[in-house]
């Protein structure tokens, strides 16, 4: 068997193989198109790369998921050691659904236009952190959607 069986590998079995539309930053300032109709008009250009989903992110299935290459990261390149370090080249791979929780990396529109940052919720008041310690916390932005992996460039 390929894979092994489904007691040995638990969650981590190959269920299907989902095709994931390619995203560039520019789609999200453009205003008259929703985000279901780039990732139609990216899917139908063959603009996607397949990704094996599991039990365990089997949830992700139905949802509206992109990839979009990280970019102008130095704000995500953490004062310390942390596992949600963002790098140029790695592959940020969101989830138009689903809603942030403390914690989670999202991207968000701001004043100044796009941005990758960890979304924190604390007693009602909602903000933008960045990982590099250096740049200001966001108070005013739209999140877009939620970082659910980082494919690393290696």
């Amino acid at each position: 068997m390929l894979f092994g069986n489904e007691s040995e590998l638990g969650e981590n079995v190959p269920i299907v193989v989902k095709k994931i539309p390619v995203l560039s930053w520019e789609d999200f300032l453009n205003k008259s198109l929703s985000i279901e109709q780039i990732l139609q008009h990216r899917e139908l250009k063959g603009e996607v790369f397949n990704m094996v989903l599991t039990n365990k992110n089997k949830s992700i299935k139905k949802n509206k998921i992109g990839a979009i290459p990280a970019k102008n990261v130095e704000a995500m390149i953490p004062s310390y050691p942390h596992k949600l370090a963002v790098f140029e080249g790695d592959w940020l791979i969101i989830d138009f659904e689903q809603k942030p929780i403390n914690g989670n990396l999202v991207i968000a529109k701001v004043k100044e236009g796009l941005t990758i940052r960890q979304y924190i919720e604390d007693a009602g008041t909602r903000i933008l952190q960045a990982l590099n310690m250096q740049y200001p916390i966001i108070t005013e932005f739209e999140i877009i959607g939620t970082v659910i992996n980082i494919l690393k460039n290696v």
